[in-house]
């Protein structure tokens, strides 16, 4: 698997917590998951500073480049039920994520046209893999699946152009360093991901206080390095398996649970080899949208809407989320939401078949009626700015703004308004973007414009040039504004979600 670099453990971006059971029950031998990975592969005594990352994938994983992304799955798992169509599915998912982030990144010149039928034609091949001859792949010496397969000229041709397209960062403005590629190893079962997480500790040992997290027996990812670890199951909704032999189906509400999730991850990891800075809740928007642009909705448990476990210990979100300033934007510690508040909440209806408008048209309807009649908000009478949260205790309004500067300068609402109040802006921020794709400022170029908003995000500087500051070099209107009374960006979709089209 080419392009492993040197280990650097990061943490989980976000971390799934379920009610059932408090951290402080549990204990995880990580170190003991982590040796019987490496006797597992390279013998009883193997020790982890003989045996790097690279040796383990190059011994155990079949893998394959597409576009930008090395994908790697552990051989001996190719067997169980279904692996081979989960690779395949996961493959084809990947290469329709690339086919759309060459659209958007080429809507203003067409010159994506050639690489987006180098995307078809993988496309095509990967339909034709052989699963059954795919699930025994771990007798067979050749585990790369270009040759295990004996991939035709011109699909090895297609490759080698997608690639070169996608990291031409000097025409796309948006792309990995030439000697770059996007590494992900899935990990199909809670016991393989619990093992990596304890090898990627004795690889780093100083970052093993950050992976090494009784709350990672529900994490869905982390990074190795750069390289992408992605769980493809679900850590089991209640109680705790010391074992890690349970797991629940990414597909278990679902069909296309685990690809989704999937996509959502890369993109963001992606994202990190393109640009220095992270830009949080936008990278996030972007990420959800290129899922729903790819499977038509987006319904993932990534740890949007939930934090912590019921019980004395809990978790901060990790996250971005508007107001909060003095602690960084992000939201405080809060017990876990049923899982019912997870995937079934007023905000998610439709999964984001229509990037969430028709909550959000509920919900600013409703926060426009309850703002009437409260006597504090200095925002009443805008019929577009409010939006109502529920929880057990009742009801509450939230005003806008939600993003730009001004928007931390608000307050969090009630503590049992914050699951609510993340899934509100996990909807809001998917749905504006989304409008300034579609709609923008100039009839006919918002595609346009959407390119250079994206080949512009190389060039953000929290000091010299924010990406506020693009926004509105390239829309002719800020961001957003602390109240309606001056034109802005936010102003104008708010207006949009009222019309309802």
């Amino acid at each position: 698997m080419a392009g492993l670099r040197s280990l650097f453990v990061l943490p989980a971006m976000t971390a799934l917590a379920l009610p059932g059971f408090a951290q402080d029950d549990i204990e995880i031998p990580f170190e003991e998951f982590g040796q019987q990975l490496l006797s597992e592969h390279f013998g009883k005594g193997a020790r982890a500073d003989e045996h790097s990352l690279e040796d383990l994938v190059a011994k155990r994983y079949a893998t394959v480049s597409l576009g930008l992304f090395n994908l790697g799955y552990p051989v001996d798992l190719l067997g169980e039920k279904q692996a081979s169509s989960d690779y395949a599915e996961l493959a084809t998912g990947l290469l329709d994520l690339q086919d759309r982030w060459i659209e958007w990144l080429t809507a203003d010149d067409g010159s994506g046209a050639e690489a987006r039928a180098d995307c078809a034609a993988l496309r095509a091949w990967v339909a034709d893999w052989d699963k059954k001859a795919l699930a025994k792949i771990a007798r067979a010496e050749e585990r790369d699946l270009f040759r295990f397969f004996t991939a035709p000229a011109q699909v090895i041709e297609a490759q080698t152009r997608l690639d070169a397209f996608l990291h031409d960062v000097e025409h796309l403005g948006l792309a990995p360093k030439p000697d770059e590629q996007v590494d992900i190893l899935f990990s199909p079962t809670r016991l393989d991901f619990i093992e990596m997480l304890g090898l990627a500790g004795l690889h780093a040992p100083q970052q093993q206080e950050v992976l090494w997290d009784v709350s990672a027996d529900q994490w869905t990812q982390f990074w190795s390095g750069w390289t992408l670890v992605a769980a493809l199951e679900y850590g089991p909704w209640t109680g705790f398996d010391a074992e890690f032999r349970s797991g629940k189906s990414m597909k278990s509400w679902e069909s296309t649970g685990m690809v989704e999730q999937v996509i959502l991850q890369s993109t963001m990891t992606l994202l990190r080899h393109c640009m220095t800075r992270d830009l949080d809740h936008f990278e996030n928007a972007l990420a959800m949208n290129l899922v729903i642009e790819v499977i038509g909705q987006i319904n993932t448990v990534d740890g949007e809407g939930q934090i912590g476990r019921s019980g004395a210990k809990t978790q901060p979100y990790k996250r971005f989320v508007p107001g909060g300033a003095s602690e960084g934007g992000r939201l405080p510690p809060k017990s876990a939401a049923p899982y019912n508040m997870v995937v079934k909440n007023q905000w998610r209806e439709g999964n984001g078949a229509d990037y969430f408008l028709k909550p959000l048209r509920k919900g600013q309807k409703d926060g426009a009626k309850r703002a009437s009649k409260a006597k504090k908000n200095d925002r009443a009478r805008d019929k577009t700015a409010n939006f109502t949260l529920i929880s057990v205790e009742g009801k509450y309004v939230v005003s806008a703004p939600f993003l730009g500067v001004h928007a931390d300068e608000q307050e969090y609402p009630p503590f049992e308004y914050l699951n609510d109040y993340g899934e509100l802006f996990r909807a809001y921020k998917s749905a504006f973007y989304n409008w300034l794709r579609v709609k923008g400022t100039v009839e006919g170029e918002a595609p346009a414009q959407w390119a250079r908003v994206l080949r512009a995000l190389p060039e953000v500087d929290f000091e010299s040039r924010p990406f506020e500051a693009i926004l509105a070099e390239i829309y002719g209107l800020p961001l957003s504004a602390a109240n309606g009374e001056t034109d802005s960006l936010e102003w104008r979709f708010l207006a949009y979600i009222k019309k309802g089209k």
